[in-house]
């Protein structure tokens, strides 16, 4: 059995997947706002469902918080399967289906707009024996902003942020990604200056990468460069990317900054947290890995990037699988830092 709280138009749809899947609509609520204290509290409504299928869009009236306690309250009391149908337009929507990934760990999200694409994913997640896990970032949500941080000045934060833009660009074969710089130093300012670039809609465009002040509208990517962490004035921005990136090295004067970061992510750790290492000796991946804990399997090493605005991406294959990693695992505590830390840094 299914229930829905749904538009009157997105109801139709959910009552034709049902009638082909010959599964029992208990109850259609078409409103505004909805009472989910109350309803997930409902017993005799709620217990032998198998299916909720809550559209988002429909609820105008509920503030996003009531929307994912009221979630919440259904997973704690229940087993039925939620699959949420959620247009990705707004910024609070995509923060609603981030939490709801990470944190509630959801993964049945439907962001399609057409009807026949709605009903095939409907089709898809009701007919799933189990939760599907598997859900990229990527394909889940329309936007997606990245966060990038480094450790200390100098240890490459804007050459990866360009080169990590210049790879979904690459990826897309079109300019859906944008480079955002959130920092004291004005690297777009020297652009201007060095190359003679005119400042249009806040941003510029060099060597087939928007570069802007500010967030822009209109890309699916945006990767926002947080400078180092010492001079960093945005750290609640970045804490609230869906994908934070932290840029270190593994050399004794750049450790110590690292443990700084892991101060400030311990706050808020929702999203995929990644560490990339830069010009780090082979022989001291695999203990440097080890000494990471429980973000040793998000930990890469980079390449040396002589260009980021080459069209040959230096890091491509590590790009690939950072942004390809599906689901976010429970790992072991991370070890203690200090001590690991002194056995490979020289």
């Amino acid at each position: 059995m299914l229930i829905y709280i749904s538009t009157l138009e997105k109801a139709n749809i959910i009552e034709d997947v049902c009638q082909t899947n010959n599964i029992l609509v208990l109850k259609g609520i078409v409103k505004k706002d909805f009472n989910f204290a109350l309803y997930s509290s409902l017993q005799n409504e709620f217990e032998n469902i198998d299916y909720i299928v809550i559209n988002i869009d429909s609820l105008k009236n509920n503030t996003a918080e009531e929307i994912l306690d009221g979630i919440k309250r259904l997973q704690l009391f229940y087993s039925m399967k939620i699959i949420i149908m959620c247009n990705m337009e707004n910024e609070i929507n995509q923060n609603m289906v981030s939490i709801l990934i990470n944190e509630l760990k959801i993964y049945s999200i439907i962001t399609k707009t057409e009807d026949e694409e709605i009903k095939k994913e409907l089709n898809k997640f009701i007919n799933e024996k189990v939760e599907y896990k598997d859900i990229s970032f990527l394909n889940i949500q329309d936007q997606l902003n990245i966060g990038i941080l480094g450790t200390k000045s100098g240890i490459g934060t804007t050459t990866q942020s360009i080169a990590i833009t210049k790879y979904f660009n690459k990826k897309a074969n079109s300019s859906q990604a944008c480079y955002i710089e959130r920092m004291q130093s004005t690297i777009i300012n020297s652009f201007i200056s060095n190359y003679k670039l005119k400042l249009k809609n806040n941003g510029i465009s060099f060597q087939n990468v928007d570069m802007y002040k500010s967030k822009p509208r209109g890309y699916k990517q945006n990767v926002f460069d947080f400078g180092n962490i010492s001079e960093c004035e945005n750290i609640k921005e970045f804490l609230q990317c869906d994908i934070k990136i932290i840029i270190t090295g593994s050399k004794i004067w750049q450790v110590e900054y690292l443990y700084r970061v892991f101060e400030v992510i311990e706050q808020n750790n929702n999203g995929k947290i990644f560490f990339i290492f830069n010009s780090t000796p082979e022989e001291q991946e695999k203990e440097i890995q080890k000494s990471m804990g429980k973000y040793k399997k998000n930990t890469y090493f980079a390449k040396e990037i002589k260009s980021p605005f080459s069209e040959k991406i230096d890091n491509e294959e590590i790009y690939s699988e950072m942004f390809n990693m599906l689901q976010i695992k429970e790992n072991e505590k991370i070890n203690n830092k200090s001590k690991k830390f002194l056995k490979w840094r020289k």
